[in-house]
């Protein structure tokens, strides 16, 4: 079980750590990350959620999570990445470039820029189930198909298009 960091709004630690599942109380906030990574191309890599997951099994998502107890966002989105893609990235390639507050949950979101195979990829299992490179207009495909994780499309707002895809 992943224990986390309890955060107030203004992203202070209340001194108050518990399991990652826990319904946050009023005024209490668990940190996520994701993280977009996109290759010369400007294509996306996503991965599809193991079929067993009850959280959205068998959809696609780029990659995140949570950021367990004393974690940074940035160390986390850099375990994420490596753990379900397999992708070892230096801290310093890890570009912010949005923090969005949805519900009890604050997500930071980062860029990583890195020409990747998908024969590369090292998919973890119980989490992903297969990889793929998207353009913009595949993945908004996705998503209106329903194929695409909903609040993880939510961050996915015009700034982040823009940024992505400059």
């Amino acid at each position: 079980m992943e224990y986390i960091d309890v955060y107030d709004q203004y992203e202070n630690k209340t001194g108050k750590i518990c399991e990652r599942d826990i319904k946050m109380l009023d005024g209490e906030y668990q940190l996520m990350v994701t993280v977009w990574t996109v290759n010369d191309r400007k294509e996306l890599l996503i991965t599809k959620r193991d079929s067993n997951k009850d959280f959205y099994g068998s959809y696609w998502e780029c990659t995140g999570g949570a950021v367990i107890a004393g974690e940074s966002y940035l160390e986390a989105a850099k375990r994420e990445l490596q753990e379900e893609t397999g992708i070892e990235t230096e801290l310093s390639q890890l570009q912010l470039f949005n923090k969005k507050f949805i519900g009890k949950k604050i997500y930071y979101s980062y860029i990583l820029h890195y020409n990747f195979s998908l024969d590369d990829i090292a998919l973890q299992d119980g989490e992903t189930g297969a990889a793929s490179q998207v353009n913009l207009n595949e993945l908004e495909d996705m998503y209106h198909y329903n194929q695409f994780i909903p609040v993880l499309w939510s961050l996915f707002d015009r700034q982040t298009k823009e940024y992505i895809f400059k």
